[in-house]
């Protein structure tokens, strides 16, 4: 990309960037109102871009007279011969004749060169080429206002342009006026340019069966209910038929009838079926556990953690490869990424595999690689089905230990919250080791242990499955003067094998600002730059290397931790990108970029606070930026993962400190000036830690 790079993103994904000059069709979103300004340069205040919400810019689109009849009476006429001509590829050709507005029109390249858009499902260059002056324009608003008639109405739409102001007068801006006043004519222009075509198509290869899979992934976390069903279908439509397998559990003729049934969406009937078929087979059979599993992960009646814990379980006696599927789609789909890694690298790496069942797997890997943190089990509609149909058995797993039974802690509504706690840290009390049958060294407060089948990351990337552990100490903690790594809080002894019995409650705000009360920081004298700040060595973020972790004697610890790292990474990456797209700061290593992302978010959320999923994503990313400049700069370590919110994980610096990074950003939102900045905080550890 050109350093006049615009992005245009919807609840911080990106929909459409332009390389070589600014967005165009992407304009009529917006109006003067919606500008944001900045100082960029001592005395100078430029554009950085425009800001709206999906509400207002559907309304916006609507007083012009584009509406989504009008997007819907082109995409109509596209199918008339169009769509199939102009599909980039088979894939694509399996559902053209599926797709909405939203998928034929979308362009995610805008060239400035040629004034056309790079299609992702049709070849929108030559569609263009053929169509005349204004096509580009106009298929690009019909691909916009399909997507925001089905995105989250209070969805945040920005539109950054600094690398464009960047250039220009402080004065300058980019805002321009896009004429819709033709709009409802393109049908007719479509259809007659349709009318010319007598069949062929335009292109033998286009995107894999993974690119569309992620595609549609894409769309769907910005999409309705009924936009949901619809992408289920086409998920469905662009898959490869199977064969019936002729060996191992799915190769009995009616439990491959079901598995077939539930492939093609009806998890009602499979489960009706399942449920006539257990009167004629043991519940514990391999087919029946993995079926019952798949139909209660889709349908949403069971929580994905515990399918995932009962899935691997029977993967450890039983495997074949749709059970391993399952199981890594389990794990992804509770935000656990890190165990559903090794079930998906060996389903990918497999070339005699069925590549229906490949594409699936290399998703979860290329999701994980790209720092995603947690993927749907899939697009099949999950509404329960009705309660007269019979509800399926439940097998869970005998337990291989004799557990003390454990008080929980309860919400102020009286509702026990459970949580695992893979991590655990050494404890005086050296009779709880003994009763819980678990190998003999647990951690110390520096080398944190974990049970090898569990993952360091549960429910706590992802706020919709954040692990509420209401308690006094949530909502109201004393604040310490100073933060050492002699206050070490004893954690509640708990199995790390156990499967919770019950859910994780539904997404509240509240948890996402969990560790903000986490102790300030005293200020103590400094006498010098530190030496790394000094010897101006800083890392930029959106290219920084992979990191790497010290061996250890454990090895399972080491790749956890090493993938815990490579998330971090991936997220510090993203947020570079950002900054720089939207922006055009190019964050680094180093004192200005804190002092960059700060100001970010006290302009965010300093008066509003975390309100969203979205937001909670954006303060997790700064989080996590922090936390890798500590771990790049001074050399710190996590010592303490095992809390269910991101707020309370706990690194030590080399001199002994206890830091909590993605604690110290939430308690800059929630406390602002009232608090010492987050340069103020940097500059303190390098003194503590010389």
């Amino acid at each position: 990309m050109t350093n006049t790079t615009t992005i245009l993103t919807i609840a911080s994904r990106e929909i459409s960037h332009s390389e070589g000059g600014p967005l165009h069709a992407e304009y009529a979103l917006f109006d003067g109102e919606c500008i944001e300004l900045r100082k960029t340069e001592p005395g100078i205040v430029r554009e950085v871009g425009y800001r709206t919400t999906v509400a207002e810019a559907r309304d916006r689109l609507e007083a012009a007279g584009l509406t989504i009849d009008v997007a819907l009476r082109a995409s109509t006429a596209m199918k008339q011969g169009l769509s199939a001509f102009f599909a980039r590829g088979p894939v694509v050709r399996r559902v053209v004749q599926s797709l909405g507005p939203r998928e034929l029109f979308q362009g995610r390249i805008f060239q400035t060169d040629t004034k056309t858009y790079d299609g992702v499902w049709l070849d929108l260059r030559v569609l263009s080429e053929q169509l005349g002056d204004g096509a580009a324009e106009a298929m690009q608003l019909f691909h916009l206002v399909s997507l925001l008639h089905e995105a989250p109405d209070d969805a945040d739409v920005f539109l950054g342009t600094l690398a464009v102001t960047r250039v220009k007068p402080a004065g300058f801006r980019s805002l321009r006026r896009i004429s819709m006043s033709a709009m409802e004519t393109w049908a007719e222009r479509i259809a007659l340019l349709a009318s010319r075509f007598s069949g062929g198509t335009l292109h033998e290869s286009g995107p894999s069966r993974v690119e569309i899979l992620d595609e549609l992934g894409a769309s769907f976390a910005l999409a309705n209910a009924a936009a949901r069903e619809r992408l289920a279908m086409l998920e469905r439509a662009t898959a490869v038929s199977r064969t019936p397998p002729t060996r191992g559990p799915l190769s009995d003729p009616a439990a491959w009838s079901i598995e077939s049934q539930i492939s093609a969406g009806d998890v009602t009937g499979a489960m009706n079926r399942i449920s006539a078929m257990e009167q004629t087979h043991p519940v514990e059979t391999p087919s029946l556990v993995y079926l019952r599993s798949r139909t209660a992960l889709l349908a949403a009646r069971e929580e994905p953690r515990v399918i995932a814990e009962r899935v691997s379980k029977l993967a450890a006696r039983a495997s074949f490869a749709e059970l391993e599927l399952l199981a890594a789609q389990a794990w992804a789909a509770a935000g656990d990424m890190g165990r559903a890694l090794p079930f998906a690298r060996v389903l990918a790496s497999n070339d005699q595999l069925h590549e229906e069942l490949r594409a699936h797997a290399m998703r979860i890997v290329r999701a994980a690689e790209r720092g995603e943190v947690s993927l749907p089990p899939g697009y099949l509609p999950s509404a329960s089905p009705q309660t007269s149909e019979p509800a399926p058995a439940t097998v869970r797993p005998p337990p291989e230990v004799n557990m003390p039974v454990r008080t929980s802690h309860r919400s102020p509504s009286g509702s026990a919250q459970h949580g695992s706690n893979p991590w655990q840290r050494e404890v005086s009390a050296a009779g709880a080791r003994a009763s819980l049958g678990v190998d003999a060294a647990l951690a110390s407060p520096a080398t944190p242990r974990m049970d090898p089948k569990m993952s360091p990351l549960p429910f706590i990337l992802d706020p919709a499955h954040a692990l509420a552990r209401t308690s006094e100490m949530d909502i109201e903690i004393p604040i310490l003067e100073e933060s050492g790594v002699h206050a070490i809080d004893t954690p509640r002894v708990e199995d790390p094998r156990r499967v919770p019995t019950e859910p994780p409650p539904p997404s509240n705000p509240a948890t996402w600002m969990r560790g903000a009360s986490q102790p300030p920081f005293r200020a103590i004298p400094r006498r010098s730059t530190p030496p790394h700040l000094a010897a101006g060595i800083a890392a930029i973020a959106e290219t920084l290397p992979d990191p790497t972790i010290e061996p250890l004697a454990d090895h399972d610890l080491a790749q956890r931790l090493l993938e815990i790292r490579v998330q971090f990474t991936q997220m510090s990456r993203e947020l570079g990108r950002l900054y720089r797209a939207q922006h055009n700061i190019e964050l680094r290593t180093d004192l200005d970029s804190i002092e960059a992302i700060q100001t970010q978010l006290r302009d965010r959320y300093g008066d509003k606070g975390i309100r969203t999923q979205a937001a909670a994503a954006d303060v997790r990313r700064h989080g996590a930026f922090l936390s890798e400049v500590l771990l790049r700069t001074l050399g710190g370590r996590w010592v303490d993962i095992e809390p269910q919110e991101l707020g309370r994980w706990a690194m030590v610096l080399p001199s002994q400190v206890r830091v909590w990074p993605f604690g110290r950003v939430l308690r800059l939102v929630a406390m602002g000036n009232r608090e010492r900045d987050l340069v103020s905080y940097y500059l303190e550890l390098c003194a503590r830690v010389k």
